[in-house]
């Protein structure tokens, strides 16, 4: 006849992997929430920062194969505008401008920005400004096209 472990190392045998499980656990937990807490302060700050900001494409002309864009910051928050993007009927793109740091457009302000589309563009349907803040952005329709 064999014999058993007693209930003494059992014991002991079972509270150890509890505690190693509850380790591991816990160290997990404690990695997990250090993320989302870095990744919330990160969508806070961005989100603070951009409140009350505004852009707005006063105007488009398409001048000798070059889309103009004049652009007005008219919310209350410095900004930076970082990609302008012009679309034809054949849903073709022109980046007029692009610049990962952006220029800087503060409130209040007025830019004119002018790229190089091609002669061969056609008409300008709609166009896209991008700014710093993902939320802030504006896209101008061509009604008349």
């Amino acid at each position: 006849m064999k014999k058993a472990i007693s209930p003494l190392i059992a014991s002991v045998i079972l509270v150890a992997i509890t505690v190693g499980l509850a380790v591991l656990v816990g160290s997990w937990l404690r990695n997990y929430a250090a993320s989302q807490t870095a990744d919330t302060k990160k969508t806070s700050t961005s989100t603070i920062q951009c409140f009350n900001a505004r852009v707005n494409i006063k105007n488009v002309v398409l001048y000798s194969g070059d889309v103009v864009v004049v652009v007005e910051n008219n919310g209350l928050r410095d900004l930076r505008i970082t990609r302008i993007v012009a679309y034809n009927s054949t849903v073709a793109s022109c980046t007029v401008y692009e610049n990962t740091t952006g220029v800087p457009l503060n409130a209040g302000e007025m830019r004119v920005f002018r790229g190089r589309c091609g002669g061969d563009f056609g008409i300008v349907e709609r166009v896209r400004v991008s700014t710093n803040c993902p939320s802030v952005y504006d896209v101008w329709v061509n009604e008349s096209a």
